[in-house]
């Protein structure tokens, strides 16, 4: 399951065991808070977690000057508690599918890489 920060990734409850969950994290400095929300909970629930950043993905790069707090200092906009308005309501993530496709084959080969191993291992009795 692939899916950008927000409420949609709860259907992450409906994945089969050993299934996988890919996490879109918005432009922001996000990453721990967007992990503690939809990645911490992911082993109990006996899934995988993966993670892309966004990048210049973001649509905020059309509202905003590179040189912008927004960009330079992420940081500076939670301090002034406006996380929520600019970076989760404020924000669309159009992908470089480019970019999205190398981070998805390489989440692809780790989980294939993990699943071959896991069929050749030896278990020896006591």
């Amino acid at each position: 399951m692939v899916g950008v920060h927000g409420a949609g990734l709860t259907n992450m409850v409906f994945l089969p065991h050993n299934g996988t969950a890919v996490q879109i994290i918005p432009w922001g400095d996000l990453k721990y808070p967007c992990r503690f929300d939809f990645g911490d909970p992911v082993p109990d629930m006996g899934l995988r977690y993966e993670e892309y950043e966004v990048t210049a993905e973001t649509t905020l790069k059309d509202k905003y000057p590179r040189d912008h707090p927004v960009f330079a200092d992420p940081l500076s906009i939670a301090r002034d508690g406006k996380v929520w308005k600019v970076f989760l309501e404020g924000q669309n993530v159009t992908l470089d599918i480019d970019r999205f496709r190398g981070a998805m084959q390489q989440i692809y080969q780790s989980i294939t890489t993990e699943y071959r191993s896991s069929r050749h291992r030896v278990v020896r009795g006591g």
